[in-house]
């Protein structure tokens, strides 16, 4: 009696994992709040940041392909008419070419394997983006 008892209830909370898994639903995305599109410039930024925590996860981890990756975008990323464009200011201009050479520097290091020269370069790129943002908080228009 006891062993099929506890099949049955093995056997119940299966089914029980199984119903409750099928009812759950996946996060849904918020909804935008406006009807604007989203700039370009911003959506870059974005990417940029987030391909920035994807090259600080590789260096963390060790793991120099995902490095290369994430660092080869970034590279693009910077070549991008939206930061090259003339309506900035000299200041932006400026961090906009030490990113580009740092963002360059990290796709060397990952490509060599030396996680060493790519945490440094990570550093230098990171600064850049704390300056110009720095910088963009203090110009008036």
């Amino acid at each position: 009696m006891f062993p099929s008892r506890l099949l049955a209830f093995a056997a119940a909370g299966l089914l029980a994992l199984f119903v409750g898994h099928s009812f759950a639903q996946p996060k849904k995305p918020p909804v935008a709040t406006d009807s604007l599109p989203v700039p370009p410039e911003k959506e870059a930024m974005k990417e940029k940041r987030t391909r920035a925590h994807a090259v600080l996860d590789a260096l963390t981890a060790g793991d120099p392909d995902a490095l290369r990756r994430n660092a080869e975008v970034l590279s693009l990323i910077a070549d991008m008419r939206v930061f090259v464009s003339g309506y900035k200011t000299e200041e932006y201009r400026y961090q906009a070419k030490v990113f580009k050479h740092a963002a360059d520097d990290l796709v060397a290091a990952a490509k060599a394997k030396n996680m060493d020269a790519a945490a440094l370069a990570y550093a230098d790129m990171t600064r850049t983006c704390v300056k110009c943002h720095t910088h963009f908080r203090g110009v008036k228009d």
